[in-house]
């Protein structure tokens, strides 16, 4: 039985992100500088939309392991077509919204939004939810992931090599 590769992320990505994650204060700059290392892909059309082309084989983009995705060509340079129009979308129309990560979206939009992606239908962020709706769907699926967004095998080394490094994005 073949052994499934795992693409590694250098640590300081990883930093960045989460680092950028817990300062909300400083989050449009973060975001914008960290999404635009980890999401280096070329621009799809619309993209305000969502994913298009992304059929959910079986039902669901939510709630499944990234290896899954892959397996099943839902996915580009290692990132979920899912994951990217949102991370596109919030890049290019929230990156000044304050809170936005503590703010809750709408709860009845955001699970409409789910089931529309997973049913394989075109999602027009800019035309139907706000940003912090979108937002919410993009926590959701990071907290919907079956292992987790850093796999377990990862996280001993991730924590020594942070444990030797000063987080400057702290300060």
């Amino acid at each position: 039985m073949a052994v499934p590769t795992v693409a590694v992320v250098p640590v300081a990505d990883c930093c960045s992100l989460l680092c950028s994650y817990l300062q909300q204060n400083k989050a449009a700059v973060q975001i914008k500088q960290d999404m635009k290392k980890m999401v280096q892909l070329p621009m799809l059309r619309g993209t305000s939309r969502g994913p298009r082309g992304v059929e959910a084989r079986g039902g669901r983009l939510f709630g499944v392991s990234l290896l899954e995705l892959r397996e099943l060509g839902l996915v580009k340079d290692g990132v979920p077509l899912v994951v990217w129009s949102m991370v596109e979308f919030l890049r290019e129309h929230a990156l000044h919204h304050e809170g936005l990560f503590r703010v809750n979206g709408n709860v009845r939009a955001v699970e409409g939004l789910k089931q529309r992606l997973e049913n394989g239908e075109d999602v027009d962020f800019l035309v139907e939810v706000d940003v912090c709706t979108v937002a919410s769907l993009f926590k959701q699926y990071l907290r919907d992931l079956p292992e987790g967004l850093v796999d377990s095998t990862v996280q001993p080394a991730l924590i020594k090599q942070h444990q030797g490094e000063k987080c400057y994005c702290l300060e």
